[in-house]
């Protein structure tokens, strides 16, 4: 305030030098008189009254009268909030410049303002000379974020593009014409446009076209308010609309449309999936995501059973096991819905068994181009185990797999043979100590290791 003053001094200084010293006429047509004693000029009304802490307009001109009754001349004064300047005749001045100042229609110092002709004052009142005319004209008729759904970064950016205009100098020059505006009112205004286009009768069905509320909050801040412009917004919009219920509701609505688009898409989610989509992707609460999930009913056993399908349409050779694992830790279903929809299919698993032991087991045409078999030394019984251990990669019933694997014409003898080279690789060993290691450990019959054995020729072979 004390700068200001002493601008303002500076100032009204100039202006006298300019302006010239003027005393009032003594006579005036509203029927009173002008008087002067040793303080100053007053002003005797008709009824001999006098005007004091008060403007009176007298001959078409504005005076204010002091606390005296003596009238300001000669000088700023700030008056209810106001700076006014009146001349060495003391009346308030109008619609021109004092110094770097100017005063309005009404009298009063501009300020954070454009000037009729085209300056900018800030919000001391003074001319800022680091905006040109041109740049204050465009201002005055196209840079103004009132009513407007746009950020402020958003108004400087389109508007320097528009007028090719630096856009630090625009933000500059908004920070000064327009200080303290509230760009919450624009957030509000761009989230309730928002609102208002994803309904129902713009959106259709489609599910993308919901927002929660932080994805709304998102939305405000891609457009480029601050996160607090677009929280603040969204809180303030509470007083308006009930969020809670409109939130809950877009969560439900969310749901629906979902479901229905994964159905024709052949997708069929766990209730744990769906709650992932709500509220990882659409950031939906926890809340309103189990009410939605707990208002939408849908059948998961009915979902498994179809995932568990596409799965069996793949013709792999997955155990009942595995499918069920697949659903449970991929799919996300409880282990009951797994099972129960795995049961439902009344699927005979042996069918992937066999493929499982044509895949894996023997030479076949499954796998012939990849060249390879996972267990071509295993014994008949290692096979069983390797195919039915319950915590192994395959997982089959043992009972299944007995009774399949004698499907198959498999030399286990030969087996047995590739087994005992491939022992012998890694030191000597007796022809009793080769058969015996192939019956304890690698599961053979004592006649498949002999008939392997006896006519082997090997250099590590000791007898």
């Amino acid at each position: 305030m004390n700068k200001l003053i002493k601008n303002l001094t500076v100032a009204a200084a100039i202006s006298i030098a300019i302006i010239g010293v003027y005393t009032p006429v003594t006579a005036s047509a509203n029927g009173g008189s002008w008087q002067r004693d040793s303080v100053g000029w007053w002003y005797k009304n008709s009824n001999g009254s006098y005007p004091k802490n008060d403007w009176q307009r007298i001959d078409g001109k504005w005076y204010y009268f002091d606390g005296r009754g003596y009238i300001i001349h000669s000088k700023w004064e700030y008056i209810n909030g106001h700076w006014y300047y009146f001349n060495t005749s003391g009346h308030m001045l109008s619609n021109q410049w004092v110094g770097d100042y100017y005063v309005g229609k009404d009298g009063d110092m501009l300020k954070n303002a454009v000037t009729p002709d085209n300056y900018v004052v800030g919000s001391d009142g003074k001319w800022d000379k680091r905006f040109s005319r041109e740049l204050a004209e465009k201002a005055r008729l196209y840079l103004n974020p009132t009513g407007s759904n746009i950020s402020k970064r958003t108004t400087a950016e389109l508007f320097s593009q528009s007028h090719k205009t630096n856009y630090d100098t625009v933000i500059a020059l908004m920070d000064v014409l327009y200080p303290n505006y509230n760009y919450v009112n624009n957030a509000k205004l761009s989230a309730k446009t928002l609102m208002e286009a994803i309904d129902v009768k713009h959106c259709g069905d489609r599910h993308d076209c919901v927002f929660s509320k932080n994805m709304l909050i998102d939305h405000l801040v891609y457009n480029k308010f601050t996160k607090e412009e677009a929280e603040k917004a969204i809180n303030e919009l509470g007083s308006e609309i009930d969020l809670p219920k409109y939130f809950q509701d877009q969560a439900i609505t969310y749901l629906k449309r979902l479901h229905k688009y994964k159905l024709s898409n052949n997708q069929y989610l766990s209730r744990a999936a769906y709650e992932d989509n709500l509220i990882l992707y659409r950031k939906f609460t926890k809340e309103e995501a189990k009410k939605a999930l707990d208002t939408i009913k849908i059948d998961y056993i009915y979902q498994a059973q179809q995932e568990a399908k596409k799965l069996l349409l793949k013709e792999t050779g997955d155990s009942r096991r595995n499918i069920i694992y697949l659903l449970v830790h991929g799919g996300k279903f409880t282990k009951e819905e797994a099972e129960k929809g795995v049961d439902l299919l009344n699927h005979d698993f042996k069918v992937n068994l066999r493929r499982a032991i044509e895949y894996h087991c023997i030479e076949s045409d499954y796998n012939k181009d990849k060249g390879y078999v996972w267990y071509p030394w295993h014994s008949k019984q290692h096979l069983i185990e390797v195919l039915s251990d319950p915590n192994g990669i395959e997982g089959f019933e043992r009972s299944d797999v007995e009774e399949v694997i004698e499907e198959y014409n498999i030399n286990y003898t030969e087996r047995a043979k590739l087994r005992a080279m491939d022992i012998l690789k890694n030191g000597k060993y007796s022809r009793s100590n080769l058969e015996k290691t192939l019956i304890d450990q690698w599961k053979f019959t004592k006649e498949e290791a002999t008939n392997a054995v006896k006519d082997l020729k090997h250099e590590n072979l000791i007898d």
